[in-house]
């Protein structure tokens, strides 16, 4: 009974990683549980990193919440709000902004993603474990010094446990008791909310975060995660050039340019570097251009893919 319903959950995305099959549905779950912990950290500690990151975040959906007037208005209001209490100081009310913040990101959710899957669930649960601002990915910068990815990566971890309980009735034993040794593992890397000093190597993060993919592949019996170069290729030019197409519409080509960095910095750059470094960082600076610089950044996917097929 399992497998025939997962079959049919699933069934869309056969013969495609679910992370590129439902990557807009996947971003925009994501968006709001960026968001979600993003308040989250600001509350703890307020800081002009933490604003940076709540505007980046909302990009992610600007264009798709734009479709709901009302809803983005509120969104909207409270995130202006937040950057306000953030920029006094003033933490308690921050904290007291919190409750009906959380609820509005959860009515957005459902507005833009009505219902999600045990499927998509995994996927945004490989998101949030290893992509960019996810649990993984905010130990690494926090090694580095940036204590906003800290904080921020301890509460989407505990957001990543909500959608694990989920999860878990459906996996095989096995996957289930991989799956809970690799969140323990990750736990073990976030204490507490506020950052000790006292880091292990990041690559302890990723290795949990990887084992915690394999769980869920192999326990729901799909691929989730895109590995193969040429497909990650495929994935970031389509996005690219939906930014472009987009120009002119500064929502939309706000959340495009976002979706395609997110998608490329989480995925195709760490193999890209491995491959072709200094394609990656030539790739890594368009990138980090306005969604103007989307042209760029496209070509610059054409050349790789051209010395792939010369080899």
């Amino acid at each position: 009974m399992r497998a025939g319903l997962l079959a049919f959950l699933l069934a869309p995305a056969l013969g495609q990683p679910l992370l590129l099959a439902e990557e807009e549905a996947v971003r925009l779950l994501y968006a709001a549980e960026l968001l979600r912990a993003g308040l989250e950290a600001l509350a703890e500690a307020p800081s002009p990193r933490g604003l940076g990151e709540l505007q980046a975040a909302h990009d992610l959906w600007a264009g798709s919440l734009a479709a709901h007037p009302r809803l983005a208005a509120e969104v909207e209001g409270t995130l202006a709000r937040a950057r306000e209490l953030a920029r006094a100081g003033d933490q308690k009310a921050l904290k007291g902004l919190l409750p009906a913040a959380q609820a509005l990101l959860t009515r957005a959710q459902a507005a833009l993603v009505p219902g999600p899957d045990p499927a998509l669930k995994a996927a945004l649960a490989v998101q949030m474990a290893l992509g960019e601002g996810g649990v993984a990915e905010g130990y690494r910068a926090a090694f580095l010094g940036d204590a906003f990815a800290y904080r921020r990566g301890f509460f989407l971890l505990w957001q990543l446990h909500i959608y694990l309980e989920d999860l878990k009735p459906l996996l095989f034993p096995e996957a289930r008791e991989r799956a809970e040794e690799a969140l323990k593992a990750l736990r073990g890397l976030y204490p507490a909310s506020q950052p000790s000093g006292a880091f292990r190597l990041p690559e302890l993060a990723f290795e949990a975060a990887q084992d915690l993919v394999l769980a869920l592949e192999a326990g729901l019996g799909v691929e989730l995660l895109p590995r193969d170069l040429t497909t990650l290729l495929l994935g970031a030019q389509a996005l690219l050039r939906r930014a472009c197409e987009a120009q002119g519409h500064p929502s939309r080509e706000r959340e495009l340019w976002a979706a395609a960095k997110l998608f490329s910095r989480s995925h195709l750059l760490p193999l890209l570097t491995a491959l072709e470094p200094r394609q990656a960082a030539l790739l890594l600076r368009a990138l980090e251009a306005p969604p103007s610089g989307c042209l760029q950044a496209l070509i610059l996917l054409g050349e790789v893919a051209a010395r792939l097929g010369e080899e």
